[in-house]
């Protein structure tokens, strides 16, 4: 998938160490995505992992046009199950997951009882602040 990924690079120890920061998709990839007839659902909301607090912006296209209320129970779903989904994880593994597509399988799964979706994906996914 076109995605743009920001590393942290510390030097500890005699050795480098990189520490993901910030994952993002294209914005031509998501254009794409989008097609007539069709409604795209987005958010950005924050919330604390295990060793930092990060920004999640889940991005969600239906399959067609779909009524204002379907869309803010898409939204309210997402966020419920992001949250839960990576309050007890570290960073890095939720990173992990985003780029194995692993937590958008998930998402995707959870939010098919509410609209069935096309399309899936985490738009945007950065660390806010590291806990000392």
């Amino acid at each position: 998938k076109s995605m743009i990924i920001k590393l942290l690079v510390k030097f500890k120890d005699d050795e480098l160490i990189t520490i993901p920061k910030e994952v993002k998709l294209m914005p031509s990839y998501l254009k794409r995505m989008v097609r007539k007839g069709t409604n795209y659902v987005e958010d950005s909301f924050s919330t604390k992992c295990a060793d930092a607090q990060i920004r999640i912006k889940p991005f969600f296209v239906t399959r067609r046009k779909v009524p204002r209320a379907v869309r803010k129970a898409l939204r309210e779903k997402a966020r419920e199950e992001l949250i839960n989904y990576v309050k007890d994880k570290p960073s890095e593994e939720v990173f992990d997951d985003v780029l194995k597509n692993k937590l958008q399988k998930f998402l995707s799964l959870k939010l098919k009882k509410v609209y069935p979706l096309s399309l899936c994906e985490i738009r945007i996914l950065k660390v806010e602040k590291f806990k000392k």
